[in-house]
C-alpha cells in the first residue's frame, strides 16, 4: 500500500489512498468516547468499515468488515514522527481462531 493520508478536523476524519484493490476515499468521525469510524470506499467498488481506537503513540486498533460478510483485525500505524496530517500506513492483523 502507499501510504495513506489520514486527516482529522474537529471530529471529522477524511483520506484517500491506493493499495492492492485500488485508489479509495476515507471518511469518517471520531466519537467522544475516542472510538474512531471510518468508511474505505474504493472507487466504483466495495466498501470497508473500520471500526477502532486510539492506542498511544497514535496507533488505531479495531476491526474492519465488509458488508457482514468478512472481517478481521487492523491497526494504523503513523509514519516517523508524528505531525500534523501525516501519512499513516495500514498493517492487518490476521483473524483470531474461533
Amino acid at each position: 500500500m502507499d501510504p495513506l493520508e489520514l486527516r482529522a478536523n474537529g471530529s471529522t476524519l477524511s483520506g484517500n489512498g491506493h493499495d492492492l484493490v485500488g485508489p479509495f476515499t476515507l471518511t469518517g468521525s471520531r466519537e467522544s468516547d475516542g472510538t474512531m469510524r471510518l468508511l474505505k470506499q474504493y472507487q466504483g467498488q466495495h466498501a470497508v468499515l473500520y471500526i477502532g481506537r486510539t492506542e498511544g503513540e497514535g496507533t488505531i486498533v479495531g476491526r474492519w468488515s465488509i458488508a457482514n460478510l468478512c472481517w478481521g483485525r487492523f491497526a494504523l500505524i503513523p509514519l516517523g514522527e508524528l505531525t500534523r496530517d501525516m501519512p499513516i500506513a495500514e498493517i492487518s492483523l490476521p483473524a483470531p481462531n474461533p
